[in-house]
């Protein structure tokens, strides 16, 4: 009973003990992620778009020198995707307990999965905690396999329910493609020991884990090992909210193949224009506040590389087009600033003449400041 009551207070024990700062910190971020995530559907339903930027060009690529990617290509990794994406939106697939009954009853094919061990694959991890919301967890504050019996904990999962949703379909959609790409790939090779008979026992752990490390590398592991130690507790944990998925796109960009470099980079210009690339809007501020610093007397850096697409390709709205995204452009809304991965750096606008420094502090204090 003691070891139980310390797991619920300690969720994570690997941070080691909450500082006195956590107490005030952890609250604070639990409502931050309840009004910025819970409260609102458009993050859920722009959170279930990793599916197609992050999980396919990982599956995608395989990069030689790091052995990063499953290597299976883009229509093999799309096509994996969408077929999982099928089977889970079926509903009575909700919790472990779920998936027990349908392993226990052998109804697995009613759910589109092509043999059982795909049901227990979905089982074992759902129980170890790999196809649970880690984010939201993380956020939250509770265990990677459960959440804490309060009153509190309950009404915040509770607000939390569509991003939770949308983050467990995405790691389940993600690890069953991978599972399904690597079992094919398994069967049609050489190796006279990958036979379907085996694939319910030995083989399948070999499958799981190739899955496993796929979801965690394209939809995160948010346990406080993958934190820098200055994130893990404190000041740095409130500032560091939100940034981990940052880090994961980065990385991932770094490692992804020329093509799939290229297909992830287009991507995030259609949903968010050229200032949604990574730290592009962190160099417009410092191209602009160097600038001003020489006395180069012109317009801000953003504002020209607009004209200059307007010039280049006919039409009024072209440089508006480039910088912010088709998407924008069509829907009529701000999406771009959603999906987009410019304003990495915070407060880099914080020197520029005429720049917002109440703003310019909030940034660098973070979403959490900016909730409340």
């Amino acid at each position: 009973a003691d070891v139980n009551a310390f797991r619920n207070q300690n969720p994570d024990t690997m941070a080691g003990l909450d500082s006195k700062i956590d107490k005030v910190a952890g609250p604070m971020m639990e409502w931050t992620a309840l009004v910025q995530l819970g409260l609102a559907l458009a993050p859920g339903l722009v959170n279930m778009t990793s599916i197609g930027s992050h999980a396919g060009p990982m599956l995608a690529t395989y990069n030689k020198k790091t052995g990063y990617g499953g290597g299976f290509g883009l229509g093999p990794s799309y096509n994996a995707l969408f077929n999982a994406g099928i089977n889970m939106a079926k509903p009575g697939l909700g919790d472990a307990a779920s998936l027990q009954k349908i392993v226990n009853d052998g109804t697995w094919a009613d759910y589109g999965m092509e043999g059982q061990d795909e049901a227990q694959f979905l089982l074992d991890e759902t129980l170890s905690g790999v196809f649970t919301p880690n984010m939201t967890n993380m956020l939250v504050g509770t265990s990677r396999a459960g959440r804490h019996s309060n009153t509190k904990s309950k009404v915040i999962s509770l607000g939390m329910t569509v991003f939770s949703k949308t983050e467990q379909f995405n790691r389940r959609v993600t690890g069953l493609a991978a599972y399904r790409l690597q079992k094919a790939r398994m069967l049609a090779s050489e190796n006279k020991e990958y036979t379907e008979a085996k694939f319910n026992s030995v083989a399948s752990r070999e499958l799981a884990n190739f899955a496993i490390q796929m979801v965690n590398t394209s939809q995160g592991e948010y346990a406080a090992y993958n934190r820098p130690s200055w994130a893990r507790s404190g000041i740095g944990k409130v500032l560091f909210t939100y940034k981990l998925f940052v880090v994961i796109t980065i990385e991932l960009m770094a490692n992804l193949s020329l093509r799939e470099k290229l297909w992830f980079l287009g991507m995030l210009i259609f949903l968010s224009g050229i200032k949604g690339l990574p730290f592009a809007d962190d160099l417009l501020d410092i191209i602009d506040t160097l600038k001003q610093k020489f006395g180069l007397k012109s317009q801000d850096a953003e504002v020209l590389i607009g004209r200059f697409f307007n010039d280049l390709i006919p039409g009024e709205d072209s440089g508006i087009i480039v910088m912010h995204g088709l998407l924008d452009y069509i829907s009529g809304t701000t999406t771009s600033t959603r999906f987009g991965h410019g304003d990495l750096i915070p407060g880099t606008g914080a020197f520029k003449a005429g720049s917002d420094t109440g703003r310019e502090l909030k940034n660098i204090a973070g979403p959490v400041a900016s909730a409340f």
